[in-house]
């Protein structure tokens, strides 16, 4: 585009000047700047003019790097590398992450992947480089508006931006929008969770007593495993000679990481009531198992109702108008409840670390020397609460 200055003029007929300048087609454009000063009227047709020449650049600089990737993979792989459309790359790029990570965790992105898409609509099947700052904004308020807290809000922003992440490096496009919508701050809305009391688990144990709901609290109680691991926890995990349940987290699969969890006494009379089967491989609480703990009819709403049967307040809180109300007592806490017993008789970080399972790879690689006669004096100094 040739270097033409912008100018101004006075149109008989309006009281404002006129701006005209050339767009990137190099046809001329003429706008009203609403200024009746000339000096003010030429500085908006400058800036305007300005951002044109600008907007060409940018667009010359890119089409200049989508050359050169093109270019490379036309003569090195012998194929034209083509940028696929919004639907077509998060698919593809689902499909290739599904296969490194938990099937809950590939539903948990899978949920993201399509809501995202639904939210562009007929431009899903536009290329990337469609996607703006704005769609991201757009997505980000449209979670916060069904009332999820920022940890889910970022969590659904941090997948968009590795998926933008990912075809930005293979070359498809050439910024990813998503870094300029911050994510949003940390622990505003946490609600903080509670451990159940001795007398709590009794009257859970007592509305569940004959069904396999007793044996889940039970476990989740003295090994502090989460809900859905206990419920697809197979026979195979359990050696009751030694008295030692071996398991890989899901939480923690991806990193190969299996913890050892001695079985305390209470939890071990009740195991020895059960009838061992010959095949290992079988499920521990058959009625249980491959069940989704989310939903309404998920094990975490069931678990709810028993807590309610019990009489136990769950103690909800609501951040916001718009915002779900959430538990402060639900499965997790006893896991909470697990650690502030450890605590509570005095077993130190290191061993209360180790036996949850947390994610901390530093802190559970410095203390790999504990012995099991150590863990297991620790899980024996839990009370027994029937």
């Amino acid at each position: 585009m040739k270097n033409i200055m912008a100018f101004v003029f006075k149109d008989p007929n309006s009281p404002y000047y006129t701006a005209s300048w050339r767009d990137k087609d190099g046809r001329w454009v003429r706008k009203s700047t609403k200024q009746r000063i000339k000096p003010d009227a030429q500085k908006i047709a400058d800036d305007w003019q300005s951002n044109t020449k600008a907007a060409v650049e940018r667009l010359d600089d890119e089409n200049w790097r989508r050359y050169l990737v093109e270019d490379f993979s036309k003569r090195i792989l012998g194929a034209e590398l083509t940028a696929p459309t919004c639907q077509k790359w998060f698919e593809q790029w689902m499909d290739g992450k599904s296969k490194g990570i938990s099937e809950k965790t590939a539903e948990r992105y899978d949920f993201c992947v399509q809501n995202f898409l639904k939210l562009l609509g007929t431009r899903a099947d536009k290329p990337l480089d469609c996607i703006t700052a704005q769609d991201i904004i757009s997505f980000r308020d449209k979670i916060l508006k069904h009332g999820k807290r920022s940890g889910t809000v970022n969590m659904d922003l941090k997948i968009v931006r590795s998926i933008l992440e990912r075809a930005k490096e293979i070359g498809y496009i050439n910024r990813n929008p998503s870094y300029a919508v911050d994510l949003l701050p940390r622990y505003t809305d946490t609600v903080e969770r509670r451990p159940f009391s001795a007398e709590q688990i009794k009257l859970i144990l007592q509305k569940t007593e004959g069904t396999d709901w007793y044996g889940m609290v039970l476990m989740g109680y003295y090994t502090a495993l989460r809900l859905g691991d206990i419920s697809n926890i197979k026979w195979s995990s359990i050696d009751l000679e030694k008295k030692i349940i071996t398991i890989m987290p899901q939480k923690t699969r991806r990193m190969g990481k299996t913890i050892q969890i001695p079985i305390h006494d209470r939890l071990y009379q009740w195991l020895a009531t059960l009838p061992v089967p010959i095949n290992k491989e079988v499920y521990l609480l058959p009625d249980l198992c491959n069940h989704r703990i989310g939903s309404n009819s998920g094990l975490s709403t069931k678990f709810a109702k028993i807590l309610k049967k019990a009489g136990i307040d769950r103690d909800r809180v609501k951040h916001g108008v718009k915002s779900r109300s959430t538990s402060r007592l639900s499965f997790h806490s006893l896991r909470h409840s697990f650690a502030s017993e450890l605590a509570n008789q005095g077993v130190s970080p290191e061993i209360r670390m180790k036996l949850t399972g947390h994610n901390s790879l530093k802190v559970h690689e410095g203390y790999t020397h504990l012995e099991t006669d150590t863990i297991r004096d620790a899980i024996d100094k839990i009370p027994c609460v029937v």
